[in-house]
């Protein structure tokens, strides 16, 4: 289960080092675990999303996951005896930390400032284009639907007529 949880990570993009501190394990374990789940698949011809458990639960484990290597990481830079391990160690946290919010983000559980701030300059670049297209008198109902024909990559899931 380990090295599917590790090369579905790695598929969603995550850096090989948050996976492995949240997995407990070296860069080099964390891809030849990936490594092995991906030929794993290959052989019985199989997708990874058909091998893998409710997404709920996976949600729960990763972000469980990275409460415990975030709180390790954390007692790690506290117990650390030089200026060199208190470094390794709060580089540690920093990541560990990163990749617990992004899997918060990812599953929904956060909002991302990012998204946020990319979700009001979308709404101002369809009023434009609600603008632009009366001035040239295009129905508003072709762009409409031309516009929820845009493949959607972490975007609202439609876009709405705007107002007036």
């Amino acid at each position: 289960m380990r090295d599917l949880r590790i090369a579905e990570a790695r598929r969603g993009g995550e850096r090989w080092a948050s996976i492995a501190a949240r997995e407990g394990v070296s860069e080099k374990t964390a891809i030849r675990s990936a490594r092995r789940a991906e030929e794993a698949i290959a052989k019985r011809g199989v997708s990874l999303p058909e091998v893998l458990p409710d997404p709920s639960e996976i949600v729960a484990e990763i972000v469980a996951s990275e409460l415990v290597a975030l709180r390790e990481s954390v007692r790690m830079l506290g117990a650390a005896d030089n200026d060199s391990a208190r470094v390794g160690a709060a580089r540690t946290v920093v990541s560990v930390g990163n990749g617990l919010h992004m899997a918060l983000i990812r599953a929904g559980l956060v909002r991302s400032p990012d998204m946020e701030w990319f979700g009001a300059e979308l709404r101002v670049a369809v009023q434009a284009i609600y603008k632009l297209a009366d001035r040239f008198e295009i129905p508003a109902d072709v762009v409409f639907e031309t516009m929820n024909e845009i493949p959607r990559r972490g975007l609202p899931r439609a876009v709405v007529m705007p107002d007036g």
